[in-house]
């Protein structure tokens, strides 16, 4: 049985929120860079030229408030968390009760408005309404959704081409809704269609009823149901009902299906998944550790150093992946594969981080062998390496009255990491020493240098060198602005921007003189740039604004006054003249 791709897709996606878990901005929703993350997993990423946050991602944003009202993540503080019981309960059910969920879930999707997803539609600002949410007309898309599903046996009791689908809508269902406006007016409150860039019309009742509604019923076909795998395309392009949707419909009780081996794993550190009635319960399985492939991506996997340390960070176990591997293979795992997957555990293990103990770190060596000599004599406990003793759960209370009047910090590592660090805009970092986890020292240490260090505070200074070494090592700069992000108070704008710049990671930059030029609008802009000629004596930087280009200054003057088109002393700009920064 081939696995659904929009499942498939929403898995990678919580698969993001396991390994990052993304915070959430002011307006409650991930960033520009966890949204990046989600495209990267799709099993066919979109174009991210396409969006800028979450609320123009289309695809994304049906699959984030899918995942959302199954109850598969949440929001703790202040960032997103997977529900890891919900998860495996959703996944690990069987295709039938699967399905179930998604017919039960898919009306109330109330993040989603396919309304917003009409094409040249444009939902006009309101003061009073600045959430991502339309609360006045979510009731309307709902009950649509709702109708749609009830009705889709009948709509496509014959197959239909996308037209004849809306046709029939249009006549059976669009009755039955309430789009239109709730007063006397005859415009649809504050919807508009953007005629070109610089025309909006009001969506007008009743004449633009068919073409508002039509489309709107396209998107909730066309998209809404085609990703949730209910309607394909048959050979001459006209929509059929698939059996994801039928099967749960009918009356007919689940069949119960044998586990057998699905998993082919292979020397060469390949593993092949085969589709079987239980293949999303093992890709749910095999994604924890596995890196899917480029290509065929839902059945080919790879067994890959950084997936399978991450798994094991977010406790899973050694042994569990292997039990699964046993268990699902249809031959014995190859001897080779064994051993690599052990020498990935073993470098992990070095140093063992358990919710059954406590660690205990000290400064230095000396420090250590004094603490363990005249502080912790007598208690059970595991040397890890010079600076780290392992205590297990047992003898906490004899660890906590030896510890009670000295000042050392119990670190609880079911929350995020405590935030101890400031950063100002010349990369100079003030740390609160006693609040540090016990990674920070050593991952301060491989970036920066040490200027100033007390028992209470210490001073680091990132430079260029330290940077550069740091990178040769091994470090991207990717996990260098991640740590900051999580263990700051803030991560100023400025700070950000000056560690990109030595890590190469913005291009070279030129500052030099130059002169501004201005129209009132774009249209005067365009003119002159692509009627008048003008494009080879400016630079445009704006819809209504260009830079002079230095050594055709009197060139230029001298084709304006031709023109007669005096300088102004008292420019009078577009509002729009520069182009709107990207959002961050």
């Amino acid at each position: 049985m081939t696995p659904l791709p929009l499942l498939v897709d929403l898995l990678r996606i919580l698969g993001v929120i396991r390994r990052r878990r993304p915070r959430l901005l002011k307006s409650g929703y991930p960033g520009k860079r966890d949204l990046q993350s989600f495209n990267k997993v799709l099993t066919q990423p979109l174009d991210a030229k396409t969006f800028r946050s979450l609320q123009d991602s289309g695809y994304i944003l049906f699959l984030y408030e899918l995942g959302y009202q199954l109850d598969l993540f949440e929001e703790k503080q202040g960032q997103l968390r997977l529900n890891e019981e919900h998860c495996f309960d959703f996944f690990s059910s069987s295709y039938l009760q699967q399905q179930r969920v998604l017919q039960e879930t898919f009306p109330g999707m109330v993040l989603w408005n396919e309304l917003h997803e009409v094409p040249a539609l444009v939902k006009l600002p309101d003061d009073e309404d600045t959430s991502l949410i339309d609360p006045w007309r979510t009731s309307s898309v709902l009950k649509a959704r709702q109708l749609l599903t009830e009705a889709l046996p009948s709509l496509l009791e014959t197959p239909k081409t996308t037209e004849e689908c809306t046709d029939w809508l249009l006549e059976h269902l669009s009755p039955q809704i309430n789009i239109a406006p709730q007063d006397d007016s005859d415009v649809y409150p504050r919807l508009a269609f953007q005629e070109n860039k610089k025309s909006r019309t009001p969506a007008r009742f009743p004449e633009d009823q068919a073409r508002l509604e039509g489309q709107f019923w396209e998107v909730l076909l066309t998209q809404s149901l085609h990703w949730m795998g209910w309607i394909e395309s048959d050979m001459q392009g006209a929509w059929v009902l698939t059996q994801d949707f039928l099967v749960p419909r009918s009356n007919e009780e689940e069949t119960t299906y044998p586990q057998t081996p699905s998993l082919l794993v292979q020397a060469n550190l390949e593993c092949l998944l085969f589709p079987s009635p239980h293949t999303m319960t093992h890709i749910y399985q095999i994604e924890k550790f596995c890196k899917p492939l480029d290509g065929d991506q839902l059945l080919r996997y790879r067994f890959d150093k950084d997936t399978f340390s991450n798994a094991l960070q977010q406790g899973l176990s050694y042994q569990q992946c292997v039990d699964f591997l046993s268990e699902q293979s249809r031959i014995p795992i190859p001897e080779n594969v064994l051993q690599v997957l052990k020498s990935w555990y073993n470098q992990c293990n070095q140093i063992v981080i358990s919710k059954k103990g406590a660690i205990l770190e000290a400064s230095n060596k000396e420090e250590l062998d004094q603490w363990t000599k005249e502080v912790l004599q007598g208690l059970p406990s595991v040397r890890l390496d010079d600076t780290h003793l392992f205590i297990p759960s047992h003898a906490h209370k004899q660890l906590r009255k030896k510890l009670q009047k000295r000042h050392v910090q119990n670190i609880d590592y079911d929350q995020p990491p405590s935030r101890f660090i400031n950063v100002n805009s010349q990369l100079r970092i003030d740390v609160e020493v006693l609040k540090q986890d016990i990674f920070a020292q050593e991952f301060l240490s491989k970036i920066a240098k040490i200027v100033t260090l007390t028992p209470q505070r210490a001073t680091y200074q990132i430079t260029k060198e330290t940077l550069t070494q740091a990178i040769e090592d091994g470090k991207h700069v990717e996990e260098i602005l991640e740590f900051f992000e999580t263990r700051a108070h803030i991560f100023p704008s400025t700070a950000r921007l000056r560690l990109e710049s030595l890590t190469r990671h913005i291009g070279n930059v030129y500052a030099g003189q130059a002169e501004l030029f201005l129209t009132e609008d774009e249209e005067s802009m365009d003119r002159l740039l692509y009627e008048g000629g003008l494009s080879v004596h400016l630079k445009r930087i704006g819809p209504a604004a260009a830079l002079i280009v230095t050594n055709k200054r009197k060139e230029f003057e001298s084709l304006l006054e031709s023109f007669g088109l005096p300088n102004q002393d008292h420019p009078n700009p577009s509002n729009n003249a520069l182009w709107e920064p990207e959002d961050t």
